[in-house]
């Protein structure tokens, strides 16, 4: 009875998950369009709230997060942690088990242009436990956006230095969750900004390894 009963619990587990992976997705996606309907505050309030709710509910039930070895597989998933405020397409691979070299991409085209995103990210791991992967990384991103008070296609960069970590549910040892803080400088509106950044698992990255 003790084994059907973590049985049962360990696919209840997988499946809360499984359904917080696509409410994230779907933010990610459809976020400008909650804060236009909702308000530019209320909509991401509400969404962070629930988010945040639902994945404490997941760990609640789970046998603790932990870390999973990820040599040699190559992470595919979504980033919000750019100062364009564009979603964009994030790659990860896992060179061995003291290094890794990502990159993400975004594009936004409509009648009035194309503004674009390219960034490189380099990861250094520091020490694994049970639960965590802990790493440095430094990563240096190119992008493009339209102001809106001309109408027209201004340049911008973004460099941050941060410590994060990565983690995933039991079950579910193929998606990683990241959060992360540190340092940035970026230049977007035309002014240039060296500040604090701090990352949650919304804004950092969620990556899906193949």
């Amino acid at each position: 009875d003790l084994i059907e009963s973590k049985r049962y619990i360990s696919i209840y587990t997988r499946s809360f998950a499984l359904l917080g992976i696509v409410i994230f997705f779907i933010y990610q996606i459809f976020s400008n369009s909650l804060i236009s309907f909702l308000g530019p505050e209320k909509g991401v309030y509400e969404m962070e709230i629930g988010l945040y709710i639902l994945i404490g509910f997941i760990s609640s039930y789970s046998s603790l997060c932990h870390g999973s070895s990820l040599v040699g597989r190559l992470g595919i998933g979504a980033t919000n942690h750019l100062e364009s405020k564009m979603p964009a397409i994030s790659l990860k691979l896992q060179r061995n088990r003291s290094s890794a070299l990502g990159g993400h991409f975004a594009m936004d085209s409509s009648s009035n242009g194309l503004d674009y995103a390219l960034g490189i990210k380099g990861y250094r791991y520091i020490y694994e436990e049970p639960q965590l992967n802990f790493y440095s990384a430094l990563a240096g991103t190119y992008f493009t956006y339209t102001n809106e008070a001309d109408d027209k296609t201004e340049q911008g960069y973004q460099i941050d230095g941060t410590f994060g970590a990565e983690f995933s549910f039991q079950g579910l040892e193929s998606v990683g969750f990241s959060f992360e803080f540190g340092i940035g400088l970026s230049e977007y509106q035309k002014e240039t900004h060296l500040k604090t950044v701090g990352h949650n698992m919304m804004v950092s990255a969620v990556h899906f390894y193949l």
